[in-house]
């Protein structure tokens, strides 16, 4: 294979399950002289596993692979929107969640009957609940005019954690600035030492909730790109959030910018 100092080795972690067969291929890399690894009495091959059958570190349940951001989930869970509109009825509702650094991990989209809408997400992954940050409903009147926004409650947060909290970013301090000149937004973003991977941003009204999410790839430390909104979401949007993050410094907290 090209390795003449290493060897690879292909681990097959057979899971059979009532409804499917799945085999998770697990590859390790040994050096020159380098025993290979066994797995413990629970089946695990890697450190801080809580479960059975397992490759890779921290993960967390049976039958996964990776490290604990990483790791293959294959549950689901059952989300549901309620939203009320006071005072008239919309012609349409969007429903989303957001991770920290405002990916977009699911959306219910409805046109509206009534005053109180409901939407409901049967079957999302659990990485929607595991990674959600930020919940947002938009409004809609004539169907793409947006004439309301407001964050969404989380009303069954789960189980606070026996695991110690996070570390803080890792990134470190990021600065810069935001103007607005009709029709664009203007953002300057400065990361310090070197470029970051990806930097996001979102749009926040008043009352926070997320009206417009991006993302850009800077070429430089210091970075200026433009952004533009729909005339229905500009009286809406009353500051914006900056979020950096490197393959190598991990994410950074968000930079709140105001024109």
């Amino acid at each position: 294979m090209g390795l003449p100092t290493s060897a690879v080795r292909l681990n097959p972690l057979g899971i059979v399950t009532p409804r499917s067969t799945e085999i998770i291929v697990a590859v390790e890399c040994l050096k020159a002289g380098q025993k290979a690894c066994t797995a413990d009495s629970n089946g695990n091959i890697g450190s801080g596993n809580k479960g059975k059958n397992n490759f890779g570190t921290k993960n967390v349940g049976d039958d996964n692979i990776g490290t604990v951001e990483f790791t293959i989930v294959d549950s689901s869970v059952d989300v549901t929107f309620v939203v009320t509109a006071v005072g008239y009825i919309p012609s349409g509702i969007r429903c989303s969640l957001y991770s920290a650094n405002f990916t977009l991990l699911t959306y219910g989209a409805v046109a509206a009957s009534s005053m109180v809408t409901t939407i409901n997400n049967n079957g999302e992954m659990d990485y929607v609940f595991l990674y959600y940050s930020i919940g947002s409903v938009l409004a809609f009147i004539n169907r793409e005019d947006l004439n309301d926004v407001a964050p969404l409650t989380l009303l069954n947060p789960p189980s606070p954690s026996s695991d110690p909290p996070p570390p803080p970013p890792s990134f470190g301090t990021i600065t810069g600035s935001i103007t607005y000149s009709t029709p664009r937004f203007t953002f300057t973003v400065s990361t310090g030492v070197s470029a970051a991977d990806t930097l996001y941003y979102a749009f926040f009204s008043a009352n926070g909730g997320l009206v417009e999410s991006g993302s850009e790839t800077p070429d430089s430390a210091d970075y200026t790109w433009t952004s533009s909104l729909h005339p229905s979401q500009l009286p809406f949007v009353a500051y914006a959030q900056v979020v950096a993050e490197s393959s190598t410094r991990g994410l950074s907290s968000a930079l709140t910018l105001n024109w």
